[in-house]
């Protein structure tokens, strides 16, 4: 789509946060499971907006929120099979 709305001037960023601290994480599903570890991860809906503000005052295409999420994702896809051992193995735990 970046490509597709260059020629109208139309410029675009992704924001792309982690988990987002909001009211949905007050619903009494998670009030009542007690804190989980990727809890501490959490970012404030504040610090996602100054992301977003930023990136279209820099022009810059892809954000991370946290900016450490930038290069999870690079190691991810530079070395996918061992890489993703570990968030296979979270997603399984929190499903049992």
């Amino acid at each position: 789509m970046k490509i597709e709305l260059k020629r109208t001037g139309v410029r675009m960023q992704v924001i792309c946060p982690g988990r987002v601290e909001t009211d949905f994480f007050s619903h009494q599903s998670f009030v009542e499971r007690g804190p989980r570890a990727e809890t501490r991860f959490s970012v404030q809906v504040e610090a996602v907006s100054r992301a977003g503000m930023a990136a279209i005052e820099k022009n810059r295409f892809m954000t991370y929120v946290p900016q450490s999420f930038g290069l999870l994702v690079w190691l991810a896809n530079s070395f996918p099979f061992s890489v993703r051992m570990l968030p296979d193995r979270l997603t399984e735990a929190r499903a049992r």
